[in-house]
């Protein structure tokens, strides 16, 4: 029989769980990318071949036996700043006794090739205390050598020194150090310019999208000159053009059935996909892209008006975008900065929250049928 007092604890027992699973499903909605990098030295608690290791997004990545000398010294993982993938994963054997000089020689070469924009972490395993400075790369610690069997790991950023930089050290058999980052998303600036034929400096590629600095165009090949509506889809994770796509929408082109087919193609762009629109020349036939954010193209442009705007599949964004102008007064630009979403935050905070779900679930019903 269960007595009062044991009865108050499961249901005490129930509301946290049911309290754990709304806090694990609340992490959902966070953004960004959530790095931990812990680096084990030899005297270290708890050392062993794969004590060293990164965690991005609550995703594991190690090194491990299959370099040097069972990963000693400094392992570096190159990561993609956008989405968090492992993009390279090296280690350089920077013990005295190992590659010395010329592995800490070939690390600092290493980094100097690595892309603009990409995070860096860098954790020393086993022993590491050759001369590494990584002064260029934000650190305090390194402009001179660590101790024998010192931790340390780091967290930056190639280029200006980021706001969430961090690097730490632990005395020999006092770590493993471990530190950890919250690394906010990356910003896709994005340009759409839209051109008619009367505006200044019309040409057949002055309609255009620009991506961190990257052009798009759709040019000649193409509906007469690029002519009408065209279509750029992007991923939402990195700002990748997926497709590119031009409607004749001129009434002495394609018109309605250029525009009915814009709509269809629309329809099956994936949820989540940024979708960039422009006219191009012209496109004068009514295109309703409401469904998308707009409240201009209810009604259909005027002759020769450029017109351009920024969205996403889905619900309206809250950097949506767009501006028309009239005949000779374009041409129409627009920007938005858009924050990414990495995938890794996705599917890890998905699954986490899926499993939390379940076990709360079994845990109410055994307590239900025991009552």
């Amino acid at each position: 029989m269960v007595g009062p007092r044991t009865s108050g604890f499961w249901r005490w027992m129930v509301l946290v769980v049911i309290a754990t699973t709304a806090s694990v499903t609340g992490q959902g909605d966070q953004n960004g990318l959530f790095v931990v990098a812990q680096s084990s030295a030899e005297e270290d608690p708890g050392f062993n071949v794969t004590s060293s290791y990164i965690l991005v997004n609550n995703q594991k990545t190690v090194i491990g036996q299959n370099s040097s000398p069972f990963g000693r010294g400094h392992q570096v993982f190159i990561l993609n700043e956008q989405n968090g993938q492992v993009l390279d994963k090296m280690v350089f054997d920077t013990d005295p006794d190992g590659g010395g000089a010329e592995a800490a020689q070939r690390l600092l070469d290493y980094l100097k090739i690595v892309q603009e924009g990409r995070i860096i972490i860098v954790v020393v395993h086993d022993n590491g205390n050759t001369l590494v400075n990584l002064s260029p790369y934000g650190s305090t610690i390194t402009t001179t050598a660590l101790g024998f069997r010192v931790s340390y790991a780091m967290i930056t950023q190639k280029g200006p020194k980021p706001s969430w930089f961090v690097e730490k050290r632990s005395a020999a058999g006092t770590g493993p150090t471990r530190i950890d980052a919250s690394i906010p998303p990356a910003i896709l600036n994005t340009v759409a310019q839209s051109s008619a034929e009367e505006d200044p400096g019309f040409n057949v590629t002055s309609s255009y999208i620009l991506v961190n600095n990257q052009k798009t165009v759709i040019g000649q090949n193409s509906s007469p000159f690029g002519r009408g509506h065209q279509v750029f889809i992007l991923n939402e994770q990195n700002g990748q053009v997926l497709d590119k796509m031009v409607f004749d929408t001129d009434p002495d082109g394609g018109g309605a059935e250029a525009a009915q087919r814009l709509l269809d193609y629309l329809k099956i762009v994936q949820e989540g996909r940024i979708i960039i629109v422009v006219v191009h020349d012209n496109g004068n036939t009514l295109v309703n892209l409401s469904p998308y954010g707009s409240t201009i193209t209810t009604t259909a442009l005027g002759f020769r008006q450029s017109y351009a705007m920024i969205t996403q599949k889905g619900p309206k964004p809250s950097w949506f975008v767009e501006k028309r102008s009239a005949a000779r007064t374009g041409p129409t630009r627009i920007d938005a900065s858009i924050p990414t979403v990495p995938t890794t935050s996705a599917a890890a905070v998905g699954t986490s929250v899926g499993v939390a779900r379940i076990m709360a679930l079994m845990f109410v019903t055994a307590v239900l049928v025991w009552y």
